[in-house]
């Protein structure tokens, strides 16, 4: 029996659940990307681009290997292909999206202007497309807000601005890192932080999970942890899913992944902050699958090959009580710079871990030059852990990094 081939058009990092998943249900892999991306070994067919945001590139190739080797489906773990997924969704009849949906999906303004028009949006928000747009907003808006570029994605190049004499500084900021120097001002929305995986079938949102957030309370909104589940009642679980689950059928998408950012403000009402049409980043799908069971890779890679999936059974398990919590941990140190000569600590933390699933993930090894960080977007490592008690996996987390001591070659120690 031939095997059903998937074209992945970026790869994305810290995706090893996601491969497993793939590999494990024993189909082909075609990988397209830069030749820096590392997943390009792990591919049974990989293939080379030159412009990761290339949308025509990525169209014209994947034409060309569907003519060569032929693929049954189409899936991305990041933000830049969406567009070309979305032509050829329409081009083959995949009935993922259309190519007018994935420009929305793709534009943070877009997608206030949709959820404005469907009347789920009370948000303020301009386009900013110089400096004299964001002067004129600024004042309407009031301070604090935010601003951001259009088309990016994992909070960068997002800044609060809390003062006039920030305005020229957080443009300069937010522009470098937009592709179309456009960039969105909106109004900022006071209340806690959180996501959602939505899985999407025949047209129907599943909401699968919600974690809850923690973002740098500076001038810069950076996710430093994840927990999930959130704690939060059921009540309001439940409320959150039936907004979300509403909101996002009308976009009328067929068959995808969702990872949505939201707050819920003083009247606990949920308001979506991003519409990010692709998984999770970091270890929050597989803490899902650690927790309850519920693999959503697994359903995913079915729903984009167009195999019909078990819908009883990935009911019962989004329903399943959670009786522990995961702890996604980012953190920043050591502060200073240089080759790192030794890691100290490792085995301590080793012997901190209460299960397998458990892990240390560094970003940096011994050898590697360490940079001095200049901002708090420059990751050391993550924890992944799991405990009963959410408040005392923080402790946990805190503990863990602390024991993590590095030297370096020009004599530091931190």
């Amino acid at each position: 029996m031939t095997k059903k081939k998937l074209l992945f058009i970026r790869g994305g990092i810290h995706k090893e659940f996601a491969y497993k998943t793939f590999f494990r249900k024993n189909y082909e892999m075609i990988m397209m990307d830069t030749p820096s991306c590392d997943q390009l070994a792990i591919a049974d067919y990989p293939y080379i681009i030159s412009n990761n945001r290339d949308i025509n590139e990525m169209f014209d190739l994947s034409l060309e290997i569907y003519r060569t080797k032929g693929f049954d489906g189409v899936c991305t773990f990041m933000n830049s292909p969406v567009i070309t997924i979305g032509m050829l969704s329409d081009y083959f009849g995949f009935d993922y999206f259309n190519e007018k949906i994935a420009r929305i999906l793709c534009n943070k303004y877009e997608v206030r202007k949709f959820l404005k028009s469907i009347g789920d949006d009370s948000i303020k928000f301009f386009k900013i497309c110089n400096y004299e747009d964001l002067e004129k907003c600024a004042d309407i808006l009031n301070y604090p807000f935010i601003l951001k570029p259009t088309d990016n994605a994992s909070s960068k190049g997002v800044v609060i601005v809390k003062k006039p004499d920030e305005l020229e500084s957080s443009y300069k900021f937010s522009l470098n890192s937009s592709f179309n120097k456009e960039l969105i001002a909106e109004e900022f929305i006071y209340g806690d932080e959180y996501c959602a995986e939505v899985l999407i079938y025949n047209y129907q949102p599943y909401v699968v999970a919600i974690s809850k957030k923690y973002v740098t309370a500076e001038k810069y909104c950076i996710e430093l942890i994840d927990i999930t589940p959130a704690p939060i009642t059921d009540e309001l679980r439940i409320k959150i899913a039936n907004y979300i689950s509403d909101t996002i059928a009308k976009f009328k998408i067929g068959n995808w992944i969702l990872h949505i950012e939201f707050k819920i403000n003083d009247n606990y009402q949920p308001l979506i902050i991003e519409i990010n049409p692709r998984a999770a980043g970091g270890n929050l799908i597989e803490s899902i699958y650690h927790l309850k069971g519920l693999n959503l890779y697994d359903y995913f890679f079915d729903i984009v090959l167009k195999n019909e999936i078990n819908l009883e059974k990935l009911i019962m398990q989004i329903q399943k009580p959670y009786t522990k919590y995961s702890l996604f941990y980012t953190f920043i140190n050591p502060t200073k710079s240089g080759v790192i000569k030794k890691i100290e600590g490792i085995e301590n933390v080793r012997n901190k871990f209460i299960n397998d699933s458990e892990r240390l993930i560094l970003f940096y090894n011994e050898g590697d030059f360490l940079p001095e960080p200049t901002s708090n977007l420059e990751f050391r490592g993550s924890l992944y852990l799991f405990g009963n008690d959410s408040n005392f996996l923080f402790e946990r987390a805190k503990e863990i990094e602390n024991l993590i001591h590095y030297d370096f070659e020009r004599g530091l120690s931190l």
